[in-house]
């Protein structure tokens, strides 16, 4: 999670939390069930069987649609180094979205 550090008006420092958003919540909304974004930005679904649950990555990558045009998850080699692995969110426009599990999740 990032944060911004910021002076108000009375010179006391502040601090805003940045978390990430999927980045087309209408495909995760209405394709995925059980969809919960938490204050912190963990997220959670439900697709298919699968149930998911992370930190969304804020990088969003183009790529080719999938081939049925619906929301797609797919298993990725572990990228945040916690031994888990990790899965890529394939949105209907193609755009791509790590999405990171690790056991602090859980």
């Amino acid at each position: 999670t990032a944060h911004l550090v910021f002076t108000d008006q009375h010179g006391k420092h502040r601090q805003q939390y940045l978390h990430s958003a999927p980045a087309m919540p209408e495909a995760l909304y209405s394709m995925a069930q059980q969809v919960v974004i938490e204050p912190d930005g963990i997220v959670s679904f439900k697709l298919g069987r699968q149930s998911y649950r992370g930190v969304l990555d804020y990088l969003v990558t183009k790529g080719t649609p999938p081939t049925k045009g619906k929301l797609q998850v797919e298993p990725i080699s572990d990228i945040n180094g916690d031994g888990k692995e990790d899965w890529v969110l394939i949105y209907p426009s193609g755009e791509r979205q790590t999405l990171f599990h690790s056991d602090s999740l859980q």
